[in-house]
C-alpha cells in the first residue's frame, strides 16, 4: 500500500510518433534515472517506474523481493524487502524526481494514484543484495546546453542567452516557467506550428516555457531555443528558485553529443543490468 505526499504518476520512455495526432510523447521527464532504476531490478529500459516530483511516498510491501530508487534525494540502489515491511522515501532537498522500478515494472491505475494510495504490483522475485550506481549525480553545475530555435532572430537572442533565468513555482509535467531578467518582452504573433519536446517557447511577457514530456504539440509563442534530448533529464530535475545558466551548440555538435549520450547510458543499463 502506498500513501503520497506530493506529485507522482507512472511513467516508462517517451513514445514518439503520434505527435501528428495531437499526442505528446509522454514518459519520464528525467530518462536517465528512470532507465538506470529499471537495471538495477533486472528490468527492461521500457519498462514502467513510479515517478516522484518532490514528493514523500510510504509503501508497504506485500512480498518479499526488492526495488530500485534512483534519482533526486534517492540512496541510487537496488535493496531488498520483506513482506509486510514498510519504507518511507523521503523528498529531495535538492533535484525534483525520483524514480522507484520494481522487478517487472510498477502496474497500477492512475486514478488510484491520484487518490494518493495504490497497490504496487510488480514481479515477485528473491530478494537481493544491495546494488548502488557508481558515478551517478543528479546535481551539475554546469550550463544547459540549448540548440538556437526557427525564432531566435526575432528576439533578442543575447538577452536570453546570457540573461538571468530563474525557475519558478509554475511547473508540471507540462512545462517549465522561468523567469527571465530581463523579460523578452514582444507583440509578436505567428500562426501555430508543431512544437517538440524540450521546445523554449516566449510568450508576451518575456518569460520562457520549456515544454515537458506532457505539453502541448502545437504552439503560436516564438520559439527561441530546443534543450536537446540529452540535456532534458536536467531540466526535468529543475526546483523553484534554481538559477538556470545555458550554453549554445548548434546542430552538428548537438548529434555528436546525443550521440555519445545514448551510447554512454545504454553501456551504463547494460553492466547495471549483468549484476541484477
Amino acid at each position: 500500500m502506498l500513501e503520497l505526499f506530493g506529485s507522482a504518476s507512472i511513467q516508462g520512455l517517451p513514445e514518439y510518433g503520434r505527435r501528428a495526432f495531437g499526442v505528446p510523447p509522454g514518459g519520464a521527464f528525467d530518462i536517465e534515472a528512470c532507465t538506470l532504476a529499471n537495471a538495477l531490478v533486472g528490468n527492461s529500459e521500457s519498462a514502467a517506474c513510479l515517478e516522484m516530483a518532490m514528493a514523500t511516498v510510504c509503501f508497504e510491501a506485500v512480498m518479499s523481493g526488492c526495488f530500485a530508487w534512483v534519482g533526486a534525494g534517492a540512496d541510487q540502489a537496488c535493496r531488498s524487502v520483506s513482506n509486510g515491511e514498510r519504507i518511507i522515501l523521503q523528498a529531495p532537498e535538492h533535484g525534483c524526481r525520483s524514480y522507484l522500478a520494481m522487478p517487472g515494472g510498477v502496474r497500477a491505475e492512475s486514478s488510484e494514484i491520484r487518490k494518493g494510495s495504490v497497490l504496487l504490483a510488480g514481479d515477485e522475485r528473491p530478494p537481493a543484495r544491495t546494488r548502488r550506481l557508481e558515478g551517478y549525480s543528479v546535481g551539475k553545475t554546469t550550463p544547459i546546453r540549448i540548440i538556437k530555435g526557427p525564432n531566435a532572430g526575432l528576439l533578442d537572442w543575447e538577452s536570453f542567452s546570457h540573461g538571468s533565468l530563474v525557475c519558478t513555482h509554475e511547473m508540471d509535467r507540462m512545462g517549465i516557467r522561468l523567469s527571465a531578467t530581463p523579460a523578452l518582452k514582444h507583440d509578436i504573433e505567428l500562426v501555430s506550428e508543431p512544437s517538440v519536446l524540450g521546445t523554449i517557447q516566449i510568450p508576451p511577457n518575456g518569460h520562457p516555457i520549456v515544454l515537458g514530456p506532457d505539453g502541448p504539440t502545437i504552439g503560436g509563442y516564438p520559439k527561441i531555443a530546443v534543450v536537446p534530448e540529452f540535456e532534458l533529464h536536467r531540466i526535468g530535475q529543475l526546483r523553484p528558485g534554481e538559477t538556470v545558466e545555458l550554453a549554445e551548440v548548434d546542430l552538428t555538435e548537438a548529434r555528436d553529443i546525443g550521440r555519445q549520450w545514448r551510447q554512454a547510458l545504454s553501456r551504463r543499463w547494460r553492466l547495471s543490468t549483468a549484476t541484477a
